[in-house]
């Protein structure tokens, strides 16, 4: 599961390497199912080892106490092209802060926790 950190001097791209999910499609039907994701946020891997140990600690996620963080889709908008997803509602938890929001079609550089 990989994903950018960005700031106005630059960004870092990362992963977390340990991670289990599971999608439940219900009738065969996308409105109907769910998406479930559960990630080890100890496997954190970034291009600078010293940026790792900061990102790990209380300042950011605080791997020792919170070693996951979970993300569950709430509803699921089916649309766009050959009946892809148009859109999900989404609840990701981490550092032990539930937050509930919109997921956008083009999801792969918005994904924040606002």
């Amino acid at each position: 599961m990989e994903w950018t950190g960005a700031k106005v001097t630059g960004k870092h791209e990362g992963s977390f390497t340990g991670f289990t999910g599971a999608i439940d499609v219900v009738d065969g039907a996308v409105e109907k199912s769910r998406v479930t994701v559960d990630i080890d946020t100890n496997t954190l891997t970034t291009d600078q080892e010293k940026l790792v140990c900061h990102l790990k600690s209380p300042d950011f996620f605080d791997v020792a106490k919170c070693p996951k963080a979970t993300f569950v889709s709430t509803s699921i908008v089916a649309g766009g092209e050959k009946g892809g997803v148009a859109h999900h509602h989404r609840n990701l938890e981490l550092h032990g802060v539930k937050k509930s929001d919109q997921l956008p079609r083009d999801h792969r550089h918005r994904w924040a926790t606002r």
